[in-house]
């Protein structure tokens, strides 16, 4: 998203606030009235419902899909599943579920393999927090997603493997609109799903909704 904003400001002279937070987190704010004007989510669930209950006018869209991937920094434990059960892993990292789509996709993906870690795992606020724990020493091996391991902080970083995705609801991430009455950000809305937003999407990890359909 900074490499998005860094584009759209020099393409429209217009300037943008990053607030980043759980989707969960910025849904309960929006509902609070706190002064966004576009609210992109790990997820569609979020942005669907802020539509529903009629606080928003109109419905998401999908601006991109998520890939979550297994991470190590240790070179002596292999991302895999098997590495889960390893006497040698005391601690999994994953966004908490609650509030956060990646750790919902994360628990799919140990029920689908039936792996009894629950007393393994910490909990992050977000996928971003989750990951840190894994920097940080924390964590062994973190469920995170595919665009932080292909951040130019990170991505030259230990090993990672991707989840096959048949395991997990499709991470379909949405945007929404929230200030009708903004022409700027009517605009910025509009620049996510532009060519220019779709290159830097998928030069980190996502697929767009174009290659999705």
């Amino acid at each position: 998203m900074e490499e998005i904003i860094e584009s759209f400001r020099s393409d429209h002279e217009t300037d943008c606030n990053l607030v980043t937070a759980s989707s969960g987190k910025l849904t309960a704010q929006i509902m609070e009235g706190a002064p966004f004007d576009v609210f992109l989510s790990a997820d569609m669930d979020y942005p669907n419902w802020l539509f529903e209950q009629g606080l928003v006018d109109h419905s998401p869209k999908v601006y991109a899909r998520g890939s979550l991937v297994l991470w190590s920094i240790t070179e002596s434990l292999p991302p895999l599943m098997d590495s889960l059960l390893s006497k040698n892993v005391k601690s999994i990292a994953i966004a908490n579920p609650r509030n956060a789509p990646y750790g919902r996709a994360a628990l799919q993906v140990l029920n689908n393999y039936e792996v009894q870690v629950s007393s393994k795992l910490v909990y992050g606020e977000n996928v971003s927090q989750a990951t840190q724990f894994l920097i940080s020493g924390a964590a062994d091996l973190v469920f995170t997603s595919k665009s932080i391991v292909f951040s130019q902080e990170f991505r030259d970083l230990g090993h990672w493997k991707e989840i096959d995705p048949k395991l997990y609801d499709p991470l379909e991430q949405g945007a929404i609109l929230i200030s009708e009455d903004s022409e700027d950000a009517r605009i910025f809305f509009d620049y996510l799903f532009s060519e220019k937003s779709r290159v830097i999407f998928k030069k980190h990890g996502y697929l767009t909704q174009q290659r999705i359909e």
